[in-house]
């Protein structure tokens, strides 16, 4: 047909919107490959980290990402879920030299970009408040270029909003951005479905946390994700896996779970 290229673009994305993220197969011979696993193992006994480092410890000891990982953070409205899953990107980028992509459906790339100043000025000893920031205010002006021009020098930190891919976000999307990368995704409850519609949220979501897992695996990276936590988790000191919002099965999909806790009730808070 002789239609404007502009229509044969938009008729082709549309027709693309309802393919689903098709799970990749991931081989090894166990046998054969034995030896591979002592070549693992005696890295792990030379004292070579494996996994990713998060910036957080545990009973003594570091809480490691290991590729192929589905890392869930869930809490509350205003408890930091957003603050600690870029804290633990920039460490990675940080302390492990790694590239990572951070997906926000919510936040825009000028409020994550002066979150990422900040916590990363931190990583070099600066003291440059997310706050002073925004207001323009307290803020050493040349201290500050001096720290830009520094980690301009690297080009391994992509920042996505929802603006820059139409509106929304969904699996296949997020696959089409990614090339081996650690992965950050800032609002499970705020992806789209790929393919057909789910009646329900529940059903909606439960896809969406399965095929961000098949995500992680397939392109061996760690994928870390925030979800909302139920309402009774407000005010709480501890949450448990049935405080996780939305769909259980979100916590069945991740192999580790970080429960952000905030004592105060939100109406104290406002």
């Amino acid at each position: 047909d002789d239609k404007p290229p502009e229509e044969v673009v938009s008729f082709l994305m549309n027709e693309s919107s309802h393919l689903r993220f098709q799970k990749r197969l991931n081989r090894s011979v166990t046998d054969g490959d034995a030896l591979r696993r002592f070549d693992l193992f005696n890295e792990r006994a030379s004292g070579v980290s494996l996994g990713l480092s998060t910036g957080f410890v545990f009973n003594d000891d570091q809480l490691l990402v290991e590729n192929g990982n589905l890392m869930g953070i869930v809490g509350n409205t205003a408890a930091g879920k957003s603050w600690i899953l870029q804290h633990i990107a920039c460490n990675m980028y940080y302390q492990n030299k790694a590239k990572v992509v951070f997906i926000s459906p919510e936040m825009t790339i000028q409020q994550l970009e002066r979150r990422w100043d900040s916590i990363m000025a931190n990583f070099h000893n600066i003291s440059i408040s997310n706050k002073g920031l925004y207001w323009g205010k307290d803020v050493d002006i040349k201290e500050y270029k001096s720290f830009l021009q520094d980690v301009s020098k690297r080009s391994d930190w992509v920042t996505y909003d929802s603006n820059d891919i139409g509106g929304s976000f969904s699996v296949n999307t997020i696959e089409d951005i990614i090339v081996r990368e650690k992965l950050a995704v800032d609002g499970l409850p705020l992806l789209v479905e790929d393919g057909s519609k789910s009646d329900s949220d529940w059903a909606k979501l439960k896809g969406i946390s399965q095929d961000l897992k098949n995500l992680a695996k397939s392109y061996n990276i760690p994928v870390m994700v925030t979800n909302q936590a139920t309402r009774d988790a407000e005010g709480k000191e501890e949450l448990n896996l049935s405080h996780v919002g939305y769909v259980y099965a979100f916590a069945q999909s991740c192999d580790i779970m970080l429960m952000v806790a905030n004592p105060v009730d939100i109406t104290e808070r406002m």
